[in-house]
C-alpha cells in the first residue's frame, strides 16, 4: 500500500493514491461502490474511516478559512471552553487545565482559525456556563454539530428524553438504530 497523501487539507487522509484527488473526491459525493475496495479515506476530525460508498456524511474538503470563536470561563466543576463557528456551538469542554481545553479544540478544528476572547461572544458562553450550573430546562442555541451518522441518531436521541429520565446505552443504541 502507498503512504498517505492529504486530500485537500487537514481533514481528510487518502489510500491507494492511483486516481486525482478530484477524481477520489466525485467518488465520494456520488457514493461510487466500484471504487470500494480499491481505497479509502479517514477523516481526521472525526478519526472516521470510509470506504467511497459511505453513506456517512461528506467530508469537508479541508476545513481551511473556518473560524471557531472561543471563550474560557470558570464553572463549579471547573474551567469550560465553549466554541463555536458560524453555524452555532460546537465544542464544549470541561477539564482542569484551560491549556489543555485550547490544545483539544486546536486539534478537533485542524486547520481552522481560532479566536479567542470576542466580546460578542460574551453572551453565548454565559449561557452555557448558567446552564452548568444550573441544569435545569433546556439550553436553546444554534448548534454545529459534527459526527457519524449513528452519532448524531444518538444526540437525537437523547435530546428528545424528559429531564431526569435514565436510559441504559444499549436501548439508547437500539432506539438511535431505528
Amino acid at each position: 500500500m502507498t503512504s498517505p497523501s492529504t486530500f485537500h487539507g487537514p481533514t481528510l487522509t487518502v489510500h491507494n493514491t492511483t486516481l486525482s484527488d478530484e477524481m477520489r473526491h466525485a467518488a465520494i459525493a456520488v457514493r461510487d461502490r466500484s471504487q470500494d475496495g480499491e481505497w479509502y479515506y479517514a477523516v481526521r476530525t472525526t478519526g472516521v474511516f470510509c470506504k467511497p460508498s459511505c453513506g456517512a456524511r461528506l467530508a469537508n474538503r479541508g476545513g481551511l478559512g473556518e473560524t471557531v470563536r472561543y471563550a474560557i470561563s470558570a464553572t463549579s466543576l471547573g474551567a469550560i471552553l465553549v466554541g463555536a463557528t458560524a453555524k452555532g456551538v460546537c465544542s464544549i469542554q470541561l477539564g482542569d487545565d484551560p491549556q489543555t481545553l485550547v490544545r483539544a479544540l486546536e486539534s478537533r478544528f485542524a486547520g481552522a482559525t481560532l479566536v479567542g476572547d470576542d466580546p460578542a461572544f460574551a453572551d453565548t458562553v454565559a449561557k452555557v456556563v448558567g446552564f452548568v450550573e444550573s441544569p435545569r430546562g433546556a439550553l436553546d442555541l444554534p448548534l454545529d454539530i459534527r459526527g457519524t451518522t449513528f452519532q448524531e441518531r444518538v444526540w437525537a436521541a437523547i435530546a428528545g428524553y424528559r429531564w431526569g429520565v435514565e436510559r441504559k446505552s444499549a436501548l439508547l443504541k437500539r432506539e438511535a438504530a431505528e
